[in-house]
């Protein structure tokens, strides 16, 4: 049945090419064609304003990993947003729907995580593990700890720092990027650097790369390692198993900081609550966002051990390594809102997943989830 809805297909174009900018986008090529209009959603479904039913393989942008209008999710954002809709985390004060949902986060977050620093997307959340990771090491008496070692076609964000981070050479081109401090090494794709070669020893090989730049830069000088446990927008790149315990045995080796950017393998995507999990690694911090309220509302957020140690929304950053001379200088410097509306949402969402947990975590065998959008490339679909 097509939706109603105030105007064609033709006028929203229309509007659309007046004055909505889209991401990525020609422009004019775009305006030229006209773009498509969705106007509601239900489940893993989608209707445009033509009464086309499309199934939604991509889950909204890789976030909504619970179907689209869940009564649970829809009655707690409602609640919250009669009771109070928004507060600031500044002058000492919180919320309660802000402090249920980090209490549920850490809970579910691999052992170590404790401590939740909520922001307003994955990009920001990344910006703030670039200060937080130089922050920490400054205050471990190794300022010289600067740079963050990343992946070409890797996508951690598209602020500043964030766009540095990731490796599509395009964005860099746009803005005079990278920022200073961020080095980058090949990704763990078999189809372009491994034909060929065993993929157990190709993921050995590519995990070596990171090896070679470390001693490269300089040990002393090289603060962390970032990346997507399955590569997102770089074109869904899931690494051979021999590559992430590899990555994590060299930097445990030179003392180097692991980030696991879990924007969208976090909360289910993999079978498991974080991807890192499934992958087998140990991270020091993690972002992540999108899913952890199912694209509700806007949240993110970044945990660490390293609070020990810190932990980051706009996304999400958890961290393992928390000592008291550490925590308040750097909780000085981090303050956020926190919406009660998207706190409410992710604790939804969060109960949600929890009584779907028992599906089988992603092998080559096996699909994370029907509902994901999950379009695993290689032996992993």
């Amino acid at each position: 049945m097509s939706p109603t809805f105030e105007h064609s297909t033709a006028e929203c174009q229309a509007m659309g090419a007046a004055n909505f900018l889209h991401p990525f986008t020609d422009f004019k090529a775009l305006a030229a064609k006209g773009s498509r209009i969705i106007t509601r959603a239900d489940n893993i479904y989608l209707w445009d304003s033509e009464g086309h039913k499309l199934f939604d393989a991509m889950s909204g942008l890789w976030c909504v990993n619970v179907g689209y209008g869940r009564p649970e999710l829809i009655e707690a954002a409602t609640r919250q947003m009669q009771e109070l809709a928004f507060y600031n985390a500044f002058f000492q004060t919180t919320t309660v729907p802000a402090v249920a949902l980090a209490e549920k986060l850490a809970s579910v977050a691999p052992p170590g995580f404790q401590h939740v620093f909520f922001s307003g997307s994955g990009s920001e959340g990344n910006d703030t593990i670039v200060r937080m990771v130089r922050r920490y090491w400054e205050l471990q008496g190794q300022p010289e700890r600067q740079v963050i070692i990343s992946r070409w076609n890797a996508y951690h964000g598209s602020t500043m720092a964030g766009a540095s981070l990731g490796g599509m050479k395009y964005m860099h081109a746009q803005g005079g990027l990278p920022i200073p401090g961020v080095a980058h090494i090949d990704q763990p794709y078999w189809l372009e650097h491994g034909r060929g070669m065993d993929r157990a020893d190709f993921g050995r090989l590519a995990a070596s790369w990171l090896e070679q730049k470390i001693v490269e830069l300089g040990p002393q000088k090289v603060a962390a390692f970032i990346g997507e446990p399955v590569q997102g927008a770089g074109g869904v790149i899931v690494p051979p198993e021999t590559y992430w315990p590899e990555i994590q045995r060299i930097c445990d080796q030179y003392g180097i900081l692991l980030v696991s950017d879990e924007v969208i393998t976090g909360f289910g995507r993999t079978g498991r609550w974080f991807g890192c999990e499934t992958m087998g690694t140990r991270p020091d911090l993690i972002t992540f966002a999108k899913g952890v309220r199912s694209r509700q509302r806007v949240m993110r957020a970044s945990s660490s051990s390293i609070w020990a140690r810190v932990i980051t929304s706009g996304g999400a950053m958890i961290m393992r390594l928390p000592t008291a001379r550490m925590i308040r200088p750097l909780a000085k410097q981090w303050p956020r809102h926190t919406m009660p509306i998207s706190a409410e949402a992710g604790k939804g969402s969060s109960v949600v997943l929890s009584l779907h947990n028992q599906r089988a975590p992603m092998s080559p065998q096996v699909c994370a989830s029907p509902t994901s959008g999950c379009s695993l490339r290689d032996s992993y679909c």
